[in-house]
């Protein structure tokens, strides 16, 4: 606390000292102004000459900003082309520039003499000594206000949320003007009254340009040259007045705009395939998905399985359409969308931590899809309702997304996903980002939802309990490739492969030779003289596995009649809940991995360094195909 308290003088004493630097004069202009100048000053037709043209200019060069500057900060925040960051570089030269040197520049370019002013001239239009001039000099030095703020506004924006809007619907042009504009609406008031406020005080630029008319500025330095101090401070201390009102509406900004309602799509019947790909392959920076050939049946709920950074969102964002396959196609529903853009698809897609639209509430994050629609207002809030009530939060309808809690804005992101009764239900990662309980409720919703709904639904994730519980197709997505698809207990317990099975926590995994046995099956004989009983018909070099929980553990030998016993020695127990792995060592550097009841571990006294006696039935030694 000592160390906190020091830093916190040191860095106060020069905030203090330049902060008083900066307020003091301003606060003693304004506070020593006598009122009476003031209200004289304010009554002159002069000084409201002034005004009105300095107002004008200010308000006219920040309306031209925000039509050619807005779509230009758009780019610059959006795309990449030849020569941004040269334009970002320039657009800095006017605040930087004195500002009489800017005067000069427009001059060169608009003077009477310059080519450009000559020809205004021909047509009737003065720039120098006019109202025009004026604006052009304000705008050209206080366009960059306008230009950043909107730039940074339209960074800041998550692209999640338009391709979300995608997905739902949503042209280029509606996710331009339902989201992206309203949700960049308050940096671009913001950079507005700030452009507008240095504009009316802008001096240097405006004084080459036109001495006269007067604005503000100009006539402040006019009456301070020719009548002195007293009389300059009344207009000095309005320009201050102006400047610190636009300063606290710039800061303060707008409340944005809010919107509609939601939905609750019907049951769809069975019919063909809903999902289809087909030799699916494309490329993200250097990763490689694919060739994918998946298929997922109407009606179906199929899970993919895999590490990050293993394709499962690359995957998801292909068959929405944000991603274009270099190879392969996507079939929906019966029909080639390899093409089709995202809107027109018929999908649902829940994103990573639901990517739901900050500044509109439940209620309208929901009706977003109805509503670029065209959906009517009255069915849209009909429709919210019912999925709200769905879902389990028809009592947060009209909060903001960013009140809600974690478990609250995915339930609302599905419900969004959901009210354009979309034909396909993407799910990336749905509970990854919730805590365990929070997952598991909403897991009981996702079942829920599924079984009354019946969406085709393809879902991704990495964790095994998520997949188990909703899975009625499970696949394994590993390095790009779906290393093996089909029903959970087949998956599970009977890897396709030596990494699947590594993948699956399958650490039982064994190599040698099988041989026929003279009762039947075979056997495979491996290192360090190991002779496992196999259920197969199959010779020949071979892998096998077993899974954890096949095995059964005891402290004595067993008379049982599973087909093979080893005796080893316990080397770890690790806890998993009301489970425990037990490893045990079976000598040649050979161990076998067991998955028992923690109570029973308890009661058998397993500990590292007690023998015991591992048993396990021929058929649960799954040989695996590659």
């Amino acid at each position: 606390m000592a160390g906190e308290r020091l830093l916190l003088a040191v860095f106060a004493v020069p905030a203090a000292v330049l902060a008083l630097f900066l307020l003091v004069p301003l606060a003693a202009l304004v506070a020593t102004a006598p009122p009476g100048a003031l209200l004289a000053s304010l009554s002159d037709p002069e000084v409201l000459r002034s005004l009105a043209l300095t107002f004008g200019a200010a308000l006219a060069a920040s309306t031209a900003a925000l039509g050619l500057g807005v779509p230009l900060a758009w780019l610059l925040a959006r795309r990449s082309f030849p020569g941004r960051r040269l334009l970002e570089a320039a657009l800095e030269l006017p605040v930087l520039l004195p500002h009489t040197a800017a005067g000069v520049a427009l001059l060169l370019v608009f003077g009477r003499q310059a080519p450009a002013g000559s020809l205004l001239h021909a047509l009737g239009v003065h720039f120098t000594g006019s109202a025009m001039g004026i604006a052009c000099a304000m705008g050209f030095v206080s366009a960059p206000y306008l230009i950043k703020a909107a730039r940074d506004a339209f960074a800041s924006i998550d692209p999640a949320l338009e391709r979300a809007a995608r997905t739902l619907g949503a042209g280029p042009w509606q996710c331009l003007w339902l989201l992206v504009l309203p949700l960049a609406a308050r940096g671009i008031a913001t950079g507005f009254v700030h452009m507008w406020a240095r504009g009316v005080s802008e001096f240097g630029a405006v004084v080459v340009v036109a001495y006269h008319p007067m604005v503000l500025p100009v006539l402040l330095w006019d009456r301070f040259e020719t009548r002195g101090l007293q009389a300059a401070q009344p207009l000095a201390a309005v320009l201050v007045l102006i400047g610190g009102g636009a300063v606290r509406r710039g800061a303060t900004g707008g409340e944005p705009d809010r919107g509609g309602a939601a939905a609750r799509p019907p049951r769809r019947s069975p019919g063909p395939a809903m999902i289809l790909l087909e030799r699916l392959q494309l490329r993200a920076g250097d990763f490689l998905l694919g060739p994918i050939d998946l298929e997922v049946p109407a009606g179906g709920y199929c899970v993919l399985l895999g590490p990050s950074g293993h394709g499962k969102t690359v995957l998801l964002d292909a068959v929405a359409g944000l991603r274009a396959p270099r190879e392969g196609r996507v079939w929906l529903d019966g029909r080639d969308r390899t093409a089709a853009p995202p809107e027109r698809r018929q999908i649902g897609y829940v994103m990573q931590r639901g990517a739901l639209f900050p500044h509109l509430s439940a209620r309208d994050n929901i009706a977003f899809g109805l509503r670029v629609r065209g959906v009517g207002r009255a069915e849209r809030r009909r429709r919210a309702a019912e999925l709200a009530k769905l879902l389990g939060v028809q009592g947060r309808l009209e909060t903001r997304a960013a009140a809600l809690s974690g478990g609250e804005r995915q339930r609302v992101a599905i419900a969004r996903a959901l009210a354009t009764a979309p034909r396909v239900l993407l799910l990336d990662e749905p509970l990854a980002a919730l805590d365990p309980a929070a997952a598991a409720e909403l897991r009981s919703v996702l079942r829920r939802v599924h079984a009354e709904l019946g969406t085709t639904t393809l879902h991704v994730t990495h964790d095994f309990e998520e997949a188990a519980a909703l899975g009625e197709q499970v696949g394994v997505l590993l390095g790009g490739r779906l290393a093996q698809c089909g029903p959970p207990e087949e998956v599970f317990r009977r890897p396709a492969s030596e990494a699947v099975a590594r993948f699956m926590g399958v650490h039982n995994v064994f190599t040698g030779a099988l041989e026929p046995h003279p009762e039947g099956g075979a056997v495979l004989r491996g290192p360090g003289g190991l002779c496992l009983r196999v259920a197969t018909e199959r010779t020949g070099p071979a892998r096998v596995s077993i899974a954890p929980d096949e095995v059964v553990l005891a402290r004595a030998p067993f008379t049982s009649s599973a087909a093979n016993v080893l005796a080893g020695t316990v080397q770890r127990i690790e806890p998993r809940g009301p489970l425990c792995t037990v490893t045990i060592e079976l000598g040649g550097e050979r161990a076998l991995v067991a998955l028992v009841l923690a109570r029973s571990a308890r009661e058998l006294g397993l500990a590292p360094g007690v023998a015991v006696h591992a048993a396990f039935k021929a058929s649960a030694v799954h040989v695996i195909a590659r």
